[in-house]
């Protein structure tokens, strides 16, 4: 578990932190009785949201995100971007039941989400015409 190593974690710290994590699955995991399930990688992911998903799965990559690693809407192009918007506008409902968008979402500052929500119906409103 080296989230645990990177962070200064223990496993009693860990698992007070991340609900799915308890001491004993975090020590059958490093003693390879089990690998980690589903809900638990998403449990340390809600918790430290810099960490890559790619990384905890295939321990391949960077093991952290930093929003540079993010593409820049300047790069994209018009296909890619209306791929994005029409999945995420289709796929909100699901979206919104995951606890990590939740968790992204509430991170935004007011301020940053007015104007992202501003730049997406400009973007959509573009479209349109």
């Amino acid at each position: 578990m080296q989230v645990m190593e990177m962070y200064g974690y223990n496993g009693y710290k860990i698992s007070k932190e991340v609900e799915v994590l308890s001491e004993s699955k975090i020590t059958n995991i490093r003693l390879g009785k089990r690998e980690p399930s589903l809900d638990m990688i998403k449990g340390l992911i809600g918790r430290f949201p810099d960490i890559s998903y790619a990384w905890l799965i295939t321990g391949e990559g960077e093991a952290i995100c930093t929003k540079e690693r993010f593409p820049d809407e300047k790069h994209l192009t018009d296909k890619e971007l209306d791929f994005i918007i029409r999945n995420v506008t289709t796929k909100q409902n699901t979206l919104m039941q995951s606890s990590l968008f939740r968790n992204f979402i509430d991170k935004i500052k007011t301020e940053e989400r007015k104007k992202v929500l501003k730049e997406v119906s400009d973007f959509i409103s573009l479209k349109s015409n």
